[in-house]
């Protein structure tokens, strides 16, 4: 039985399932049937007056890592046009009009929380140096001592390591 038999309250509540279960994540309140158009058998359906829900925005968003978050969101109309007898061939058309998206920076964490991965990061590397250093045979570094002359040394390198390991 063709669509275009059944009347526009059963065509447009049909619509409105099918928005509803595919994108209702990201509509704020049900779409009623008097926000709906539908022209089934020509291929055309508007939708008008919707309110986006920002939660499932950003849902969206930061599963894409996204740098700012959704405040508020609408639209005051969507067009469709779907041509049914080529859908695989020639371009179905999706028009929007009145889009209205509030966004902001997300939060940035505060200089010192910042800091602190960076902080263990250094001090972890330095730890396994220092463990490479305790596994190591003592008469290679002897040997690689004898090897370094003075003029092989960096300036300032030996009271900068130094500075470190006193803490000053």
């Amino acid at each position: 039985m063709p669509w275009f038999t059944f009347s526009d309250g059963i065509k447009k509540r049909t619509c409105r399932y099918l928005l509803q279960h595919y994108g209702g994540q990201f509509l704020l309140e049900k779409l009623s049937l008097d926000q709906l158009s539908v022209e089934l058998y020509n291929g055309k359906g508007r939708i008008t007056d919707v309110s986006l829900d920002v939660k499932g925005l950003n849902d969206l968003a930061d599963k894409s890592k996204f740098p700012f978050r959704f405040v508020e969101g609408y639209i005051s109309t969507v067009e469709v046009s779907i041509p049914w007898t080529r859908p695989f061939t020639d371009n179905s058309v999706f028009e929007v009009d009145g889009l209205l998206l509030t966004v902001q920076p997300k939060e940035r964490m505060d200089d010192a929380s910042m800091f602190e991965p960076m902080w263990e990061s250094m001090m972890m590397s330095s730890m396994e140096r220092a463990e490479k250093y305790l596994k190591e045979d003592p008469l290679d570094i002897e040997k690689e001592d004898s090897y370094s002359s003075s003029s092989d040394r960096i300036p300032g390198f030996e009271q900068f390591a130094q500075s470190i390991e006193t803490g000053e």
